[in-house]
């Protein structure tokens, strides 16, 4: 401190000599009266009115600042016009027990917080120059920049706090700092009681908030391979950007490190700290905002995801996929080509036989009381020996249409036959909707006299008259190439429609392929899913899957999503 105002020292060489030579290489340090004389008369000096000054309101004003392990330091001093610095007051005090565990760009913030408080009254309400050799601290307290908002809670606290001052802010080496330096090596005030502040106590509160002992979160941070240097670092007053942090967005609290107010766990850690996150079973959403209010670690919410994703209990639990887009039938080209089939009803005690041309929109409908495999060929028969072969034929999973028979009468006649998913009757749509018209239809005719067979040609013979909105043209004018003339024909004049338009083609967004694990609706009644892996790819949107339990299976995609579940062994 002598050497950093020699300049209003006069003789300080000569005055300080006996000193000096105690720094001699090979000199036995023996503290003489001599020494003694010295350093009364250079600590009488500095306290001199040759060094000190009084307080000029006139002159600009500067608060230097230090902390150091063990005190913190802090000068005030008016700037004279050749650009030197002529103190008017030194303070000083040592770390209370909490304050030593700080970082040291928190103890640096602290030496700040606290010389303000020290010289309030000289400058609370007019302009001064605040002078730190902590770099950092130049940024994060810099009076016309934004705080970042990532900031730990006690820098938070001491910016909201020097907000209130008229200051600019100026960075000077350790090296030229050597005043305060040196009383906050030396400090005079001991503090005796160990003082919590409320900044401590609430970083407290946040690791305690954990499940696992703030002293073993401690310890496995320091043997931490990835948190050691960054400890160090915080420690020393290094700047932790070379590790990926921002020098205002960490601190240390008894051994632990907080980004802003969350705890950081260490490697070893991690899944314990998971598992307590994941207790109750919540969402990866509601984890994610659960361990944002309390926890940190690099990637912590890829870590997140794949935990949930491979909880077993939240899979078996989950709700379905989303609809994947509507994807239309390929367009037949020819009449006749692909038919859909369904059963309707009961209705009035009778099932009904509904086929429908994809192309035409021809429409069959055949009551019966029986639902048979040799009964369903026996009726394709007789429209196939009208209106020819189709060469697909698309229904769902009835026993009647997967029988063998079934398959084997499709087969030997050319006929390629597709089945909806299981409980997916969206896949056969065409049949379906077309059942919905007839039910509808026979609902409504219950108004009237009349057989169910003579309902059933009133209802063919008007779907089959009525223009497609697609293409304007009736099925019957579809089928035969002509008008057909029909009972409203001789009442009116038919009138064709032109008003078409293309079915859109819509993009699938959900795929997967053979040997992907993947987990399916599963319609037994002890569980909503089921895992398996996908054997072939049937279509675009269905897929033959081998359940765990060895069962072969046919699912839509939305009946199937991605899984991480291994193969139970």
């Amino acid at each position: 401190m002598a050497n950093y105002y020699n300049k209003f020292i006069p003789n300080l060489a000569s005055i300080s000599c006996p000193l000096n030579n105690l720094l001699k290489k090979d000199t036995e340090f023996t503290w003489s009266f001599d020494c003694e004389d010295a350093f009364n008369k250079i600590r009488k000096e500095i306290l001199s009115e040759r060094v000190l000054v009084h307080f000029d309101q006139t002159k600009l004003l500067v608060l230097v600042t230090d902390a150091s392990c063990s005190g913190l330091g802090a000068v005030l001093s008016h700037r004279l016009p050749d650009g030197s610095d002529r103190p008017i007051a030194f303070a000083s005090r040592s770390l209370t027990t909490s304050e030593k565990k700080y970082s040291q760009i928190d103890k640096e913030a602290t030496s700040i917080f606290w010389g303000l408080k020290k010289f309030f009254h000289y400058c609370y309400g007019r302009k001064f120059i605040l002078v730190t050799d902590h770099k950092p601290l130049t940024i994060i307290f810099n009076p016309y920049k934004t705080l970042p908002a990532m900031s730990t809670m006690r820098l938070f606290h001491y910016a909201h706090f020097l907000s209130g001052f008229d200051y600019s802010i100026e960075y000077r080496s350790s090296a030229e700092n050597s005043n305060a330096d040196y009383l906050s090596r030396f400090p005079v005030d001991m503090i005796a009681t160990n003082i919590i502040d409320v900044n401590c106590a609430f970083q407290l509160q946040q690791i305690n908030n954990i499940s696992i002992d703030r002293q073993t979160i401690a310890d496995e941070t320091q043997r931490d391979s990835e948190y050691e240097a960054v400890v160090e670092a915080l420690q020393s007053g290094t700047s932790v950007t070379r590790y990926g942090y921002n020098d205002n967005e960490l601190t240390l609290q008894d051994g632990c490190i907080l980004k802003g107010t969350r705890v950081m766990i260490p490697i070893a850690m991690r899944q314990a700290v998971l598992e307590d996150i994941h207790t109750g079973h919540p969402g990866i959403v509601k984890m994610k905002l659960l361990a944002r209010g309390f926890v940190y670690w690099k990637n912590i919410d890829k870590d997140i995801e794949h935990l949930v994703k491979g909880c077993r209990e939240c899979r078996l639990n989950q709700n379905q996929p989303a609809r994947a887009p509507r994807h239309p039938w390929e367009t037949p080209i020819t009449p006749w080509q692909r038919l859909h089939v369904d059963f309707a009803g009961p209705i009035q005690g009778q099932s009904l036989f509904v086929i429908v041309d994809a192309f035409s929109k021809w429409i069959e409908i055949i009551p019966t009381k029986t639902t048979t495999s040799s009964w369903c060929i026996s009726r394709l028969k007789e429209l196939f020996v009208t209106f020819g072969y189709p060469e697909i034929i698309v229904s769902d999973n009835g026993r009647q249409f997967v029988s063998t028979e079934f398959e084997t009468f499709l087969k030997n006649n050319g006929i390629v036959h597709k089945t909806s998913a299981p409980y997916h009757p969206a896949t056969n749509g065409q049949a379906e909707r077309s059942v919905q018209t007839v039910k509808r239809a026979l609902q409504a005719a219950n108004a009237y006299p009349g057989t169910i067979q003579e309902k059933i040609l009133e209802i063919k013979e008007q779907l089959r008259r009525t223009p497609s909105v697609s293409t304007g043209k009736s099925p019957y004018e579809i089928m035969f190439g002509r008008e057909v003339r029909t009972s409203i024909h001789v009442r009116y004049r038919s009138t064709v429609i032109d008003n078409t338009r293309s079915i859109p083609q819509h993009p699938q967004t959900r795929t997967f392929s053979p040997g992907q694990r993947v987990q399916i609706r599963s319609y037994k009644k002890n569980s909503k899913w089921e895992f398996g892996t996908v054997l072939r790819v049937l279509g675009y949107i269905h897929y033959l899957v081998e359940t765990d339990d060895g069962e072969t299976c046919k699912r839509h995609v939305d009946q199937m999503l991605r899984s991480a579940i291994e193969v139970r062994n």
